[in-house]
């Protein structure tokens, strides 16, 4: 069921636009309205959402659904379909591949920055495990140191590890 309920819901969906349709029709025929000259106007944004919120294969079954339904439902307007028909087909369709591209490209970006956090997290930990290390020598040395001066180089070599521990943490 859960497979299908992109297709049920596509289904829905067609449906509902071509009442929208006929709604628009039947309440402003008197006029040149959008519903009159383009038959295929409420299925586009329609196609687009399917498209992008199932895949591209829903998105085509869409089109290809709806251009099934309305010129089977009103074939006196097949004469103004041979422009629009073919011109809806390659809008909606270059909408959904649009649309395909850039989730490709979202999912990438989501990927790079993944791989970014990893490595810089890698590296945090590298760089923190040896600093670590010398930190300790060093405060060791300078509690063994024989003079002065020894002391003040080991407390130098201290306050320059943690220099360096404190500009790894500011990052």
């Amino acid at each position: 069921m859960r497979n299908a309920l992109p297709a049920i819901i596509s289904l829905l969906a067609i449906c509902l636009c071509y009442g929208l349709q006929q709604w628009m029709q039947d309440s402003f025929r008197a006029g040149s309205h959008l519903a009159l000259k383009h038959p295929f106007f409420p299925y586009a944004p329609m196609i687009i959402y399917l498209g992008y919120r199932y895949g591209l294969r829903i998105g085509l079954l869409a089109i290809a659904t709806t251009l099934t339904m309305l010129i089977g439902l009103n074939p006196e307007l097949i004469e103004n379909w041979l422009v629009g028909g073919p011109l809806f087909v390659i809008t909606c369709t270059l909408g959904l591949l649009l649309i395909e591209r850039l989730k490709e490209a979202n999912k990438i970006e989501r990927q790079h920055h993944q791989a970014q956090t990893s490595f810089m997290a890698m590296l945090a930990h590298e760089i923190r495990s040896p600093l670590a290390t010398l930190e300790t020598a060093a405060y060791s040395l300078s509690l063994m140191a024989a003079s002065e001066s020894s002391a003040d180089r080991m407390r130098n070599l201290s306050r320059g590890i943690e220099d360096i521990s404190n500009i790894r943490s500011e990052e």
